[in-house]
């Protein structure tokens, strides 16, 4: 006879209610205790709910939207005490973290990791928590212009507390007032025209916050913005330092319709770089510049020459930044990495072989590509003078990588060999039965930045000075220089960005070039400096190791971290998915 686990008991069959003249004392209920209440509520609404639609099932929908929504006030007070707490050390200790470095870069980041939510709604919550809620005396950033228990923005904070407006649109709302404010500081009106040009905006827009849908109110208030920062201009267009300033930016809007060769940036320079542009642009358009015995007929357009011309440009940049500012982690050089998938690369130069030397037979092409490998490898491994032995001046000794047998399918890496996985693949029938889904991949190669760069692109990369060709074979130990120098080299370094692509420590988005590299096996403890023990990570999560707010380890070969127990109280090894997806 088959037995069926019994349901859970709903808390509220559990819940010890205090009862005084016949009436529940829900002043003796604990938070645990009403929290169980709520949950209970929540557990029963959905045990009573009809399986299929049935009469009021609209009305019911929008009671449990606005019971949701009721909670955003409490939220974003709670907010307002996390807040309040981490940034006064002697408070840390209400939120169980110590008064030095914690696991976490500022309030923020402490509420979007311990609540599990994106980083942009708890900027949101903190940001509603701060201008909408009456502030309190805790508050070490409390603005001395608002006294404690009033409120910054106090018309949109009572609609804020009433808990029934969506939060998108009271960021949308705080959002406009602060970039107004901004704009007219930078203008340098004074504190009177601001205080006055606040007011007004709020009460604008808290007349049309609950009137309107989340898409209307945001397109208002863009529109709105739009027109308030053009009035705040001078007729004269005389504009100040500041508001000049302001407007210098640079984003990327992402790709063209999809197409992941195709992205679209927006620059807004200065003269000096509209200058330095448009000496670019001018070059790469003179109709004089083309000797007089080159005939081949050039197709591209003047947009395109200049963006090719704006491109190899900014490389040529990236590999002279030795006499620039522009500096990485740690002092060393930013430079462009690129990533491929060497057995796929493989298999892409075999497919070409094939089209070149339809002639040759199969094995005979195997060898071909075998040799050309094993003379790649050769120079490539007498070719590190970043290597340098600094203790008496010879090279240190690279891996014995060299291609084995007939084909160019295995190599042998320091003595060992190593057979080269099955190529990367976009068609996911092809793998069905591999048991394998990291074979599914519709790229042979990509950028830290960019998740796909053509072969085209690739081929014409491995020979400009300013990119880093890395190859990475499985998990195992690429590049060593063992115990001779605690400082990574440069090319150990290359290996590791590469591998890496950014912070390995789960949940950390922050890129490659803005990290550390760090032993695993402490230098002071017999670790090497090598690929396999180096990884990097971000300043703050670098020092926060060492603090001991959360501990590394390998495991099955990967570096993976056990977190600080606010975040898994479970304390189970985790690995980073943003970067090593």
């Amino acid at each position: 006879m088959t037995q069926t686990a019994a349901a859970p008991l709903n808390p509220l069959e559990t819940l010890d209610l205090h009862i005084a003249d016949g009436r529940v004392d829900w002043a003796a209920l604990s938070h645990e205790q009403l929290h169980d209440l709520i949950r209970g509520a929540r557990q029963r609404i959905e045990d009573i709910e009809p399986r299929e639609p049935t009469e009021g099932l609209l009305q019911r929908s929008l009671m449990l939207e606005e019971t949701a929504r009721s909670f955003a006030p409490l939220q974003h007070r709670y907010t307002g005490l996390l807040k309040d707490a981490f940034d006064t050390p002697k408070l840390r200790s209400t939120v169980d973290l110590p008064k030095g470095k914690t696991p976490f870069r500022d309030a923020t980041d402490m509420l979007a990791k311990t609540h599990g939510i994106r980083a942009y709604e708890a900027s949101g919550r903190t940001k509603i928590a701060v201008a909408m809620t009456p502030k309190r005396a805790s508050d070490p950033e409390r603005d001395d212009t608002v006294a404690v228990g009033e409120t910054k923005l106090p018309i949109l904070g009572a609609i804020q507390a009433q808990g029934n407006i969506h939060p998108s649109k009271l960021s949308s709302a705080l959002n406009m007032i602060n970039a107004v404010d901004q704009e007219a500081e930078a203008a340098g009106k004074d504190q009177e025209y601001r205080d006055n040009l606040q007011r007004l905006v709020e009460k604008d827009l808290a007349g049309r916050i609950g009137a309107t849908s989340p898409e209307e109110f945001s397109h208002y208030v863009s529109n709105k913005k739009k027109d308030i920062l053009a009035s705040i201009d001078p007729a004269d267009k005389k504009f100040t330092q500041g508001q000049t300033d302001a407007m210098h930016s640079a984003w990327c809007e992402g790709t063209v319709r999809g197409n992941q060769n195709a992205y679209k940036w927006v620059i807004i320079t200065d003269a000096e770089g509209n200058e330095a542009f448009k000496t670019i642009e001018a070059t790469a358009n003179n109709p004089r510049a083309k000797d007089d015995d080159e005939q081949e007929f050039d197709s591209r357009t003047r947009g395109q020459r200049s963006m090719h011309a704006f491109r190899d440009a900014i490389k040529f940049a990236l590999a002279n930044l030795s006499n620039s500012d522009l500096r990485g982690a740690n002092g060393a050089h930013t430079q462009m990495v690129v990533m491929a998938d060497y057995p796929t690369l493989m298999e892409g130069v075999r497919r070409e072989l094939a089209e070149l030397l339809p002639d040759i037979e199969a094995e005979q092409r195997e060898r071909l590509l075998a040799m050309l490998a094993e003379a790649e490898l050769a120079k490539e491994i007498g070719d590190s003078p970043e290597d340098e032995d600094v203790e008496n001046g010879s090279l240190i000794p690279a891996p014995n990588a060299r291609v084995t047998g007939k084909t160019a399918r295995e190599l042998e890496l320091d003595g060992e060999v190593v057979t080269l996985p099955p190529p990367k693949t976009p068609d996911i029938s092809a793998i069905l039965h591999d048991d394998n889904l990291d074979r599914l991949q519709p790229r042979i190669s990509q950028g830290i930045y960019t998740p796909y760069m053509p072969p085209d692109a690739l081929l014409r990369m491995l020979c400009d000075v300013s990119v880093s060709p890395v190859t990475l074979t499985g998990r195992r130990q690429v590049l060593s220089i063992g115990r001779k120098q605690r400082k990574f080299s440069e090319s150990i370094r290359r290996a590791i960005l590469a591998r890496d692509r950014g912070c390995t420590v789960p949940g950390c988005h922050w890129p490659a070039a803005w990290c550390e590299l760090h032993h695993v096996i402490p230098w002071s403890q017999d670790g090497e400096t090598s690929v396999e023990n180096g990884t990097l990570m971000c300043s703050h999560h670098h020092q926060a190791l060492h603090a001991k707010m959360l501990h590394i380890e390998r495991v099955d070969g990967e570096i993976q971290f056990r977190l600080h127990p606010l975040l898994d109280p479970a304390q189970q090894p985790r690995k980073n998915y943003f970067w090593q997806s």
